[in-house]
């Protein structure tokens, strides 16, 4: 984990993400994944999920997957669980921001066919080598 007291570069990004129907129980998609480096960090700033269906609220689920937790061997945690997004309705789902490092991401999850998109706008913190 790099030490963001001695970032000698930041860049703000911003990715989006079309999420396919997973069921909450079923598979997630990784969203801000791979995003981190060895010599970087990423401070995520927002997490935006639209329900774009015009006629059913879409439920999600947003997990956490910290890489180093079990001596290395990985642990997702849900912090978002069964939230329902109204038709046409746009939610910020962080309440304060998350850091990702080297192998760690977001996953999200939902019960709607093809209505949800994810837009995550983060900074990434590298440090000088």
């Amino acid at each position: 984990m790099p030490n963001i007291t001695l970032v000698d570069n930041l860049q703000g990004e911003t990715k989006g993400y079309n999420i396919a129907a997973s069921t909450t129980t079923g598979a997630p998609t990784y969203v801000l994944n791979g995003i981190a480096a060895s010599d970087a960090s990423v401070k995520v700033n927002s997490l935006m999920i639209a329900n774009k269906d015009a006629t059913t609220a879409a439920d999600i689920d947003v997990c956490f997957y910290d890489a180093s937790a079990n001596n290395g061997s990985g642990a997702e945690y849900t912090f978002v669980s069964g939230l329902s997004i109204p038709v046409g309705a746009t939610l910020d789902v962080l309440a304060s921001h998350v850091y990702l490092n080297n192998g760690d991401y977001l996953a999200v999850k939902t019960n709607s066919a093809t209505a949800v998109t994810v837009l995550g706008s983060y900074e990434r913190l590298e440090t000088a080598s």
